[in-house]
């Protein structure tokens, strides 16, 4: 007690922040016990996932391989993340695009062979044409993940590529040989990617226009076994609207990636571009100061009059109610558009264009009448409508 120390219990003491401190007053020698600390030990990374963060780790120490990536995946396609360790399902991938090339390998090999087993019915169109187009898709596929891939890995810094191959135009040239390239080379993956993928539906596209009356042929000669004559049509016109939409898109994707290339480099806006942008103005102002409707709407009656000969129906009306919009003066374009909707079952339609042209040409005739240029209407006594269908004489 004379130094304030109780006996039977230990010492207490301050710290230099006033906090009290417990003081261990065991013997030396004597044997002590562990005690866990509070916090917890964490486990490294390494212990848990050791695959996987090996692999990030590698990828990480590896140098920047930018063309390398860029060359591996345009060339190599959905195999691209097998060899480069990307991705997840990476072999799945490879042998969908494995799968895709073999069939397109096979098809354009025995072409004539397949198209002789089409045409006598031991191969159905529908179900083949379908298989085909899920295939190319699946292919195209593999190679947008790669090319996407490819620039999310952290191998691929677009700054390490050449100098040359980052120039505006450059990348504009890539992007027009490599679908995405552009975008790829400008740091943007996800648009790469879908840019790349775009080829599928584009090609699809163009290979049924490019073999559509061959397809027309096949399709009305299954019978039963085919698709209805409008299904086909639909088809054709689909195809039209995904070829132009898809060519826009990917043509606007050239200047885009070049612009972005621009702005990522610090580049400031050439005179070029400028110049070309005042280019294409032109162009499209050119374009539509020679446009000659009248001449357009006709060759458009003529195509639409003799598609109508293979039984089309559909794609003609098209043409004849453009043809109607180019030249409102010719009532020829009305009245075959009416009759087209006739054959339709499209009552409605037909007889809401009759009665407007009926309006016009009552219109018509009484300032006629009015003017004194004419004391009677004189009324064609040929038909304009329906003789020069059925007959099948096309008209000047």
């Amino acid at each position: 007690m004379a130094f304030g120390i109780k006996i039977g219990a230990p010492p207490v003491g301050k710290d230099k922040k006033d906090k009290e401190v417990k003081l261990d007053l065991t013997p030396l020698g004597a044997r002590q016990t562990y005690v866990p600390p509070e916090t917890p030990v964490t486990v490294s990374r390494i212990f848990l996932e050791p695959e996987e963060e090996l692999r990030r780790r590698v990828k990480l120490r590896q140098p920047p391989r930018p063309f390398l990536l860029l060359a591996m995946a345009y060339s190599l396609g959905g195999l691209a993340p097998a060899f480069l360790d990307q991705g997840k399902r990476r072999f799945t991938w490879g042998l969908m695009t494995l799968v895709s090339v073999g069939v397109w390998t096979a098809t354009v090999w025995w072409r004539q062979d397949l198209l002789s087993w089409i045409e006598a019915g031991k191969v159905p169109l529908l179900p083949w044409t379908v298989a085909l187009g899920v295939i190319t898709l699946m292919g195209v596929q593999g190679w947008s993940r790669a090319v996407y891939l490819a620039g999310r890995d952290s191998r691929f810094v677009p700054e390490r590529l050449p100098d040359f191959l980052r120039h505006p135009i450059a990348v504009g040239l890539m992007g027009g040989l490599f679908p995405g390239a552009g975008y790829l080379i400008a740091g943007h993956p996800r648009r790469a990617a879908a840019t790349a993928w775009m080829i599928g539906p584009m090609l699809l596209s163009a290979l049924t226009l490019w073999q559509a009356e061959w397809l027309w042929n096949i399709n009305r000669s299954s019978g039963a076994q085919g698709l209805p004559l409008a299904g086909m049509e639909i088809v054709f016109l689909v195809s039209a609207a995904v070829l132009l939409t898809c060519g826009l898109f990917y043509a606007t994707s050239l200047f885009d990636a070049a612009r972005l290339t621009s702005s990522r480099s610090g580049q400031r806006a050439s005179a070029r571009a400028d110049w070309l942008g005042f280019a294409v103005v032109l162009v499209a102002i050119a374009f539509f100061a020679t446009l000659a409707p009248v001449k357009l709407a006709r060759n458009l009656d003529r195509l639409a009059f003799s598609m109508q000969h293979e039984e089309y129906r559909m794609i003609p009306l098209g043409m004849e109610r453009a043809a109607m919009r180019l030249d409102p003066s010719r009532p020829r374009y009305v009245m075959r558009a009416a009759q087209l909707h006739d054959r339709l079952d499209h009552s409605v339609q037909s007889q809401t264009l009759r009665h407007d042209l009926r309006t016009r040409w009552h219109e018509y005739a009484e300032l006629l009448l009015r003017q004194d240029i004419v004391s009677e209407v004189d009324v064609p006594l040929e038909p304009i409508g329906a003789t020069d269908l059925s007959e099948g004489r096309a008209l000047p």
